[in-house]
């Protein structure tokens, strides 16, 4: 598959449209930016990673507060480089921090996602998510 301009793009949207989904709670939509099989590894604040595998598993931790820890807050995404995989696949890095939503919008944490994104079912949806957080949520 030749990766286009188009597919970059779409690459751009999937991304923001998944913290769009987490932060306003549409579990459906977080559902469609997950390939079925997907992969996500959570690395925070230098403890041991913590693994998830298949999408409904990772659905399951999203929409159980797993990422919010009590803390409300929302994400926001920046220094995002789409990359050609030579497999014909699309990755991507980006830079993510986390903002309070308690009144006092302070920086909660900040990380690193590295994306190795799949073209499913007609559209391109995260195949492998690895994060890296330095955060204060607890």
């Amino acid at each position: 598959m030749k990766v286009t301009a188009a597919d970059r793009e779409a690459a751009r949207n999937l991304i923001a449209r998944q913290k769009f989904c987490i932060d306003d709670d549409e579990v459906a939509g977080v559902a469609q930016c997950w390939a079925s099989n997907a992969r996500l590894e959570l690395h925070v604040n230098g403890a041991p990673p913590r693994v998830i595998e298949g999408r409904d598993t990772i659905l399951s931790f999203r929409t159980s507060g797993g990422t919010r820890n009590g803390h409300p807050h929302i994400h926001l995404i920046t220094t995002l480089e789409i990359i050609d995989r030579e497999d014909g696949g699309l990755g991507a890095e980006s830079y993510c921090a986390y903002l309070s939503t308690a009144g006092d919008f302070q920086v909660l944490g900040y990380g690193r996602y590295s994306d190795i994104l799949a073209f499913e079912d007609g559209a391109w949806r995260l195949q492998s998510r690895t994060v890296k957080i330095t955060a204060n949520f607890g």
